[in-house]
């Protein structure tokens, strides 16, 4: 698998823009042309229209950021150029209001393949990320969610927790083998079981050994544990932080709101200074 050449990052008061830049230089495809995607949110409210219209000074968060960026989108671009002979740009705008729903639109439209966000500082789930459904874009969308932390810049990804459900997590398999060989990477390869459901474990056991050998036969044998169900996102964050792991592969949920809270619970309780990066991806399969 081919690392990614399709980027999208968001410009927002909120995120950090310059380290999104260098990791998106750092993951990008070296051998196809890439594109990286600048999006800016504009707010379309009547008292905003209003206020620009007779150029009050007044103006929202999201507008003055977008015109500090403006003023800084020149060190990015020559940034990008000095390290990136294959890279070209692209600035655009989605409204402010509802900015999950404009997010999928632009991705679909646009193949974007990686959405690569950085927050300033950990939010303890009542920051930026509460205001975008990260399962939902993964979910209706082909492209990778990366969320970063300024920690985890210039630091390998040599530990990377493959989670394996009730299928073989193919497009997972394929990720975690990528990273694996762009940083010399170990592979752990986790499952959680609910002892409740005596079948439904034997069945994930199953796939938890298939995933293994198909590791094996590409040249990787992971690290294994399987973990209790039971608050599976802390469950799965303390593993991670015990293996000093650098990323988490997902799958988006099922649609629910249990399930938005939990996948960005992940991302919001990170910390900034962490090197732990979570990337969730759709499966190849319906889920």
């Amino acid at each position: 698998m081919n690392l990614f050449k399709n980027i999208l990052i968001p410009v927002n008061k909120g995120m950090d823009a310059s380290v999104a830049v260098k990791k998106a230089l750092e993951l990008k495809d070296e051998k196809e042309q890439v594109r990286i995607h600048f999006l800016m949110y504009r707010n379309e409210s009547f008292e905003y229209n209003f206020l620009n219209f007779f150029k009050k000074k007044k103006s929202s968060g999201n507008s003055s950021y977008n015109t500090l960026f403006e003023t800084r989108f020149p060190s990015f671009k020559k940034e990008i150029e000095e390290q990136c002979d294959n890279c070209s740009l692209v600035i655009d705008t989605i409204p402010q209001k509802n900015i999950t729903k404009g997010l999928i639109k632009y991705i679909n439209e646009n193949s974007i393949d990686l959405f690569l966000f950085c927050q300033k500082r950990a939010t303890h789930g009542l920051g930026f990320s509460k205001k975008i459904n990260f399962n939902k874009i993964a979910r209706q969308s082909s492209c990778s969610v990366l969320s970063i932390t300024p920690g985890s810049l210039n630091h390998s990804v040599k530990s990377i927790i493959l989670p394996v459900g009730s299928f073989i997590p193919e497009k997972k398999i394929q990720i975690a083998i990528a990273f694996a060989q762009k940083y010399n990477g170990l592979i752990h390869l986790v499952t959680m079981l609910d002892n409740s459901d005596e079948g439904h474990s034997k069945m994930k056991v199953d796939i938890f050994y298939k995933t293994y050998k198909i590791l094996q036969e590409c040249g990787y044998t992971p690290q294994y544990k399987i973990l209790s169900k039971y608050e599976s996102h802390e469950i799965l964050l303390r593993y991670a932080e015990n293996a000093n792991a650098d990323l988490i592969l997902l799958n988006p949920e099922k649609r629910s709101f249990l399930s938005t809270i939990t996948v960005n619970a992940i991302v919001d309780f990170i910390s900034p200074h962490s090197h732990l990066q979570v990337l969730m991806t759709k499966p190849n399969i319906a889920s």
